[in-house]
């Protein structure tokens, strides 16, 4: 009866053994060749490196002999894989993206049939590396981290272990993913008078010097009722109302990213053009003449 494990991780620590007999000789043999002779029915090795015959010949005291032979597999990785995301910058406080397997990892080629098992890493600086806690598939999905709010480093991680549980061997994917914060922006409008306040039906270009923005969005509010536009246009031609309202810039940057800013637009108090005076008078009356 031969004794000895059926998988293993390359250059494991094991023992191959057979049951004592008296007075018996037992030669190993691994890949047909000759590793040890003696009196021992038991071989301690980690010269096996490949999928390997295992064959124990055992000579008893009267010359008779007898072989019992067994194969050993072994496990190995060959290659982490890899991994991309279409989208590689975020806004600030946004999930991360999701990052899909474009390579998975692969055995060896001498390698037996092993599962590969994968789970997820995190890292703001590719130095120290944090498991990302549930994620175990060949792609990380989207939302699997919340609220970043600085550049993140993935990678995944891939995995064999041997029949007892014993990790063989870590590889990683052969490139990290790296999602990028967007810089938050503040966007201003200013006003081609300089100023917020406008006579009634003036004539009023509100524009955005902010740059890196996909898109504008301009909201007039004159007091009753409100007008919107949304293009590439930096500014925008108002003619103002009757009332008080206001003027809303919502921006859009190339991240998707929004930005908003509004400013009160104030309606001069219209002029009394009431003019009060006498319309007939003597030369050189005193007269008084007002609005």
């Amino acid at each position: 009866t031969l004794t000895a494990p059926t998988t293993i991780c390359p250059s494991d620590s094991i023992d191959i053994s057979v049951v004592p007999t008296s007075l018996a000789t037992y030669t190993f043999f691994i890949g047909g060749a000759q590793v040890q002779e003696s009196s021992s029915a038991t071989l301690t090795t980690t010269g096996i490196t490949q999928t390997s015959s295992v064959v124990i010949q055992i000579t008893n005291s009267a010359g008779c002999i007898e072989t019992v032979s067994t194969t050993i597999n072994v496990i190995d990785l060959d290659d982490g894989g890899d991994i991309t995301s279409l989208i590689t910058t975020i806004c600030s406080g946004a999930s991360s993206p999701l990052i899909s397997n474009s390579v998975s990892a692969t055995l060896e080629s001498y390698s037996a049939a092993a599962t590969i098992t994968y789970f997820w890493e995190q890292s703001y600086d590719t130095l120290s590396w944090t498991p990302i806690p549930l994620e175990v598939g060949s792609s990380l999905p989207a939302g699997a981290l919340t609220n970043i709010t600085s550049t993140t480093h993935f990678r995944r991680v891939a995995q064999i272990e041997d029949e007892d549980g014993d990790l063989c061997e870590t590889l990683y994917s052969n490139t990290n993913v790296t999602i990028t914060v967007e810089a938050a922006i503040t966007p201003t409008i200013t006003s081609s008078t300089g100023a917020f306040t406008f006579c009634e039906g003036a004539s009023v270009t509100f524009s955005s010097p902010t740059a890196g923005v996909a898109t504008y969005t301009w909201t007039y509010n004159d007091g009753s009722s409100t007008t919107s536009s949304t293009g590439t246009g930096t500014s925008t031609d108002v003619t103002i109302g009757i009332a008080n309202g206001w003027i809303d810039l919502e921006v859009t940057t190339t991240a998707g990213c929004l930005y908003s800013v509004r400013e009160p637009v104030t309606v001069a108090p219209a002029i009394n053009t009431t003019l009060t005076a006498p319309t007939t008078i003597c030369p050189s009356d005193s007269i008084d003449i007002s609005v």
